[in-house]
């Protein structure tokens, strides 16, 4: 997930950083590795449930039970890790960290997706990829099973024994690549010389590893287009090269070593963080004057040259905190660019930017477009402006204001995350829309500091609970996933649960661009009725877990035994973290 198109980009303009290789003809060392695991998990259950990408190979396995493909399923998720971890040979410590429990402002995303599958199913699946979610007794083997293979691994492979091996369930709150930064933060002075490493195959991953603002840190990562094919790429030599990709200027006295603005590169890294977060993120809609990832990508940097006059004022962040004057002359460029992309989106004769069928067309936008008499084209802004906010519920100022206000909080919930960590676990954009730059840029031109800082503010709350979860993320046809007696919820709140809903093309280039437009849930009354529920018993799964450390020790000697498997001679200690 995270900004569309961002790993291809960083592969062209960063060449000399970016290594792409095939499997077995590129090892290194470093010191410790982090593991985003839930995408090695989703293409591990793929394979073997025979789905997704690997639906073709459904005649391969009908003989094998649910349990054995589960055993199976489970065996191929830490081969396709001991896989990744020989590429980068950690030499101190190992982070394994799967989704737990989102923040709401991801369960939105989350509930899109999982509805858009559920419609586009004629008959009940044999396996459920909804079950790859916190709170589902898939997660609960998979998690008994993680803790037995585990201790196998530095129980009988001498090449993992000087590792510890942390180890974060579905369980322990949070997406795991936060988890992994979570941890990066808690122990950066400590390791900040040291090497590190995540693996994982969301793009957003770029911009996290810019986020730890540590000097020695790499990417891997399989190639989505190309399977047997990886990329490593150098983040830490990527971000001190991110200066000459946004035309800082150099300092000559200096030797092009610090530039004249004399900003770290952490400052300069994080103002490429906001300025991502425009063209593409998890938890914002995609501003309409945007069509294609490369053009967005290339105006953001014609944008940031301009306006920070080449990386000397006009700053977009200050000490890890965006600034609210570089972001308002950074969103006026915006503004003053807006209509004249607005028409080319229309006029553009460029293959890759035509619309794939007539429910994809602009309609909305093409009725303002108009030719003038010396065959350049214009557009009626205001009109197009009334119509599209008209479109999607906008009707009176205040909704507007209301509007502009969400999307700049949203903006600085993003970058508070990536950059510091959870601010709100409740918080999230309900638009499935974005406001039109030029209203954007007048509701922040007029904000004062103080209301800015108070839009800065934000109520930590507390995670959702693994069902709390599922009731928010789940569709209906996938109600049996959770005990009994909590799906009376469904039918209690039918209005929350369509089993049709429409999806809006218009303007699009690919049909994942077009949002699922369903109800936004009220987790007031969501809460009210999960609470209202009094189970019959108590759900292991249904409870926060915690993050373990493992350490193989000579010395120490025990049987273990589980439900997964069995290790008689035992000599891994286990701690709670």
């Amino acid at each position: 997930m995270g900004v569309p198109g961002l790993n291809k980009w960083i592969s062209f303009m960063f060449k000399r950083y970016v290594r792409r290789f095939q499997k077995g003809e590129f090892f290194t060392d470093v010191d410790n590795m982090y593991i985003d695991a839930n995408g090695p998990l989703h293409e591990a259950a793929q394979k073997n449930y025979h789905y997704g990408a690997f639906s073709e190979l459904a005649y391969l396995n009908e003989s094998l039970s649910y349990q054995q493909c589960l055993q199976n399923a489970f065996d191929d998720f830490f081969e396709e890790l001991k896989t990744n971890i020989k590429i980068v040979n950690p030499k101190k410590s190992l982070y394994i960290f799967l989704d737990g429990p989102a923040p709401r402002a991801k369960q939105l995303q989350q509930r899109q997706r999982r509805f858009l599958a559920a419609a586009s199913r004629t008959e009940k699946p044999f396996f459920d990829s909804n079950l790859i979610t916190p709170g589902t007794d898939f997660m609960a083997d998979l998690t008994l099973y993680s803790k037995y293979a585990i201790r196998k691994m530095l129980n009988s492979m001498p090449e993992y024994r000087n590792l510890e091996i942390i180890f974060s369930p579905p369980s322990v709150p949070g997406e795991g690549e936060h988890k992994i930064m979570d941890y990066i933060r808690k122990f950066k002075l400590s390791t900040f010389k040291q090497t590190h490493c995540i693996y994982g195959p969301d793009a957003d991953l770029i911009m996290l590893c810019f986020a730890t603002h540590l000097p020695y840190i790499s990417l891997l990562k399989k190639d989505p287009n190309d399977p047997g094919y990886y990329y490593y790429m150098d983040m830490g030599r990527i971000k001190r090269d991110l200066p000459r990709v946004l035309n800082i200027k150099k300092d000559g006295d200096y030797h092009g070593a610090q530039y004249s603005s004399r900003r770290k590169y952490d400052e300069i890294s994080d103002d490429f963080i906001l300025q991502g977060f425009f063209v593409g993120n998890d938890f914002l809609p995609k501003i309409q004057m945007f069509h294609h990832i490369h053009d967005g990508m290339k105006f953001m940097i014609e944008a940031y040259t301009e306006t920070s006059e080449f990386g000397t004022k006009n700053f977009l962040t200050t000490r890890s905190k965006i600034n609210l004057h570089g972001l308002r002359v950074f969103v006026k460029f915006f503004a003053a660019r807006e209509e004249e992309l607005l028409v080319e989106q229309i006029t553009t004769t460029e293959e890759r930017k035509q619309p794939p069928s007539e429910e994809y067309v602009n309609k909305t936008l093409a009725a303002t477009i108009y030719k003038r008499q010396n065959g350049s084209y214009g557009m009626h802004y205001d009109q197009y402006s009334k119509n599209y906010y008209k479109k999607i519920g906008i009707t009176t100022k205040d909704d507007l204001q209301l509007m502009c206000k969400s999307y700049l909080k949203t903006l600085i919930w993003i970058f508070i995350y990536y950059v510091h960590g959870i601010p709100s676990w409740n918080w999230s954009y309900e638009y499935y829309y974005a406001p039109l730059m030029r209203d954007f840029s007048y509701y922040i031109a007029k904000l004062t500091d103080k209301e800015f800082e108070e839009i800065y503010n934000f109520h930590l709350g507390k995670p959702s609970k693994p069902f709390e979860q599922l009731l928010a993320v789940l569709p209906p046809q996938s109600s049996d996933i959770l005990p009994e007696e909590y799906r009376s919820v469904f039918t209690e709140l039918n209005n929350y649960y369509p089993t049709s809903f429409k999806r809006d093309f218009e303007g699009k280039l690919k049909e994942h661009e077009a949002p699922v437009l369903l109800p936004f849930i009220d987790y007031k009354v969501l809460d009210d009725a999960y609470v209202k529920v009094i189970p019959k018993r108590t759900y292991i799964r249904n409870e926060f877990g915690q993050n373990e450390s493992f350490r193989y020790d000579s010395s120490y000697t025990a049987s273990f035994t589980s439900s997964m498997g069995n290790i008689p001679l035992m000599h891994v200690k286990k701690s709670i973290l």
